[in-house]
């Protein structure tokens, strides 16, 4: 390079051969340790060279924050985060480097992570991610306050005729319900159709939920999950919903989660004593696998067109 030497390069092999013997006499100041073997200390729990995504990401919770502690009972804008990038250059690593710290301030998370088997089991994915965060909360003895808070609003909120179409794809959620609309009390209820197709051969409770239904049965879908979501942000405890790898979901999940983020209805008013926060949601995808034959494509256009709905915070990596 026409004799040019960057300011970090060796000079000579009188440094090259001064510097490994620092690495040997002096340990302490190289990523390794002591060991005869001088293996490479790394910590793979540990994010490196992310600062500046970190604090947006954290910016983004504590906005969220202070417009409940402002307003509680006023309309404001839902918070999305969404995280770009190629395969590999760490979107949901973001994420998980973030969830111990936020767990320490009392934030609820629930994950659900798409991948290219999501779209044989349409909505199964953000079922399941519903399905474990309620079967969790009912497992933690810690959470007892927060699972009342949570259970008053779902009685406030949803009504008990719906209860049963819930159960078969939330099956945890019957249990809010079960002193106050006994099994029995259910099952003589009116059974309302459903998205959930009898034929159920994987086992699961949702796993052929089906868009064959009306556009009618989808809205209700909509409706009822953002009364849910409404419900779990009225313990005071703030909610993460992660959405992963959303180049995967399929047209059904896009449109759900559409609706959680243009949801501007409000019902803090209906349940007294009840602070209820605002839900931060996060997506990543990977931005070279998204075109205009993409699911994802026509929900990102439609997020960044909405900013009277949605405060958007853009990472890309």
């Amino acid at each position: 390079n026409d004799g040019y030497l960057p300011e970090c390069a060796f000079g000579s092999l009188d440094d090259v051969s001064a510097e490994l013997t620092s690495m040997i006499t002096q340990p302490d100041i190289f990523l390794h340790d002591c060991s005869p073997q001088t293996s490479l200390q790394w910590d793979t729990n540990k994010l490196y060279g992310r600062i500046n995504e970190m604090e947006r990401l954290f910016d983004a919770m504590a906005a969220a924050q202070r417009d409940t502690r402002n307003d509680p009972n006023s309309f404001q804008q839902n918070h999305l985060v969404l995280v770009s990038g190629l395969s590999g250059s760490g979107k949901s690593s973001l994420i998980s480097s973030a969830v111990p710290s936020l767990k320490e301030f009392g934030w609820i998370f629930l994950e659900a992570k798409f991948d290219n088997r999501s779209a044989r089991q349409p909505l199964s994915v953000i079922m399941n991610a519903f399905e474990e965060y309620f079967a969790a909360i009912f497992a933690d003895e810690t959470s007892i306050r927060y699972r009342q808070h949570v259970g008053r609003s779902l009685q406030a909120l949803i009504p008990f005729t719906e209860v049963p179409f819930l159960e078969k794809v939330v099956p945890s959620i019957a249990q809010f319900f079960s002193s106050i609309c006994p099994k029995v009390a259910m099952k003589n209820c009116a059974e309302p159709s459903s998205l959930v197709e009898d034929d159920d051969r994987s086992g699961s409770p949702h796993s052929n939920l089906s868009l064959s239904s009306s556009e009618h049965q989808m809205n209700r879908l909509c409706c009822l999950f953002q009364l849910i979501i409404h419900a779990m942000n009225s313990g005071g405890r703030p909610l993460l919903l992660f959405f992963d790898d959303l180049q995967f979901a399929d047209k059904s999940a896009i449109e759900l989660i559409e609706s959680f983020m243009c949801n501007s209805q409000e019902f803090a008013g209906d349940i007294e004593n009840l602070q209820f926060n605002k839900p931060v949601f996060v997506g990543t995808y990977r931005e070279d696998e998204v075109d205009d034959t993409n699911n994802l494509q026509s929900f990102l256009t439609s997020m960044k067109e909405s900013s009277h709905l949605i405060r958007l915070t853009d990472i890309h990596l």
